[in-house]
């Protein structure tokens, strides 16, 4: 199965090839059209690429935050095991093989009065490495949305443009004399339609206000203005 940028990529140039054969038959309105819907494509796929360094970078932070929450961890068994009696210490070592965060948010937790005390700025370094993980999971979440919604928009584009090629291949065909190169050429081109890949998500996926989400809606909700949508593929209404 063929990747949203391997998709992109070949759906833009087989519109700006068209976009070509339009403006070579003097339909120079398909032709903008194509172009400019094809540029927008661009920067959506731009826009996910971006998306998904900033999502690789917030996980390599996050492991980064572990291995020092690791490490911190070893640090305070190392200071228990030294400072308490065994059957005391045993209370908080006992989770030493569960994920260093789940460890040291129990320690947190039960450790209380002259234990903490014990620890001094142990226990408050342990607190501020547990905060440092929140942050970078946080981040992680943040760049995981970033990315969905960014697929999603250029998804809904890819969709809209095959449309918008569609129509502008039948326009070029009602000008074109039937057995001209450039119509052989034209009818050759397949453009074929598909449902976004969001679709199953985006119908099952709540708004705010209790109605399903389209992914359409979500992909072109930042081209509305004054009631006009880029969703528009209907093409051009007077003659070129």
């Amino acid at each position: 199965m063929s990747t949203l940028h391997e998709r992109l990529d070949t759906i833009i140039r087989q519109a700006e090839v068209l976009a070509d054969e339009c403006a070579d038959a003097g339909l120079h309105s398909w032709s903008d059209r194509l172009r400019l819907t094809s540029a927008r494509a661009a920067i959506d796929k731009e826009v996910v690429e971006a998306a998904m360094t900033a999502g690789a970078d917030a996980r390599r932070e996050r492991t980064k935050v572990i291995e020092h929450l690791r490490a911190f961890n070893i640090r305070v068994e190392l200071e228990l095991a030294a400072a308490f009696p065994r059957d005391v210490a045993a209370a908080y070592l006992s989770t030493a093989r569960v994920s260093p965060v789940a460890t040291a948010r129990f320690r947190l937790r039960h450790l209380e009065g002259q234990h903490r005390e014990v620890l001094g700025s142990l226990a408050s370094g342990l607190e501020g490495a547990v905060g440092g993980y929140d942050q970078a999971d946080d981040a992680c979440l943040q760049r995981a949305a970033d990315l969905f919604v960014a697929r999603a928009r250029a998804s809904g584009r890819g969709a809209q443009l095959r449309k918008l090629m569609e129509r502008a291949k039948a326009a070029l065909l009602t000008v074109l004399p039937k057995d001209s190169a450039a119509a052989v050429r034209v009818r050759r081109r397949v453009v074929r339609t598909r449902k976004n890949d969001n679709d199953a998500f985006f119908r099952s996926w709540p708004t705010l206000e209790g109605a399903p989400i389209t992914d359409r809606r979500l992909a072109t909700a930042d081209c509305e203005s004054n009631g006009n949508s880029d969703d528009d593929t209907s093409g051009p209404s007077g003659d070129d």
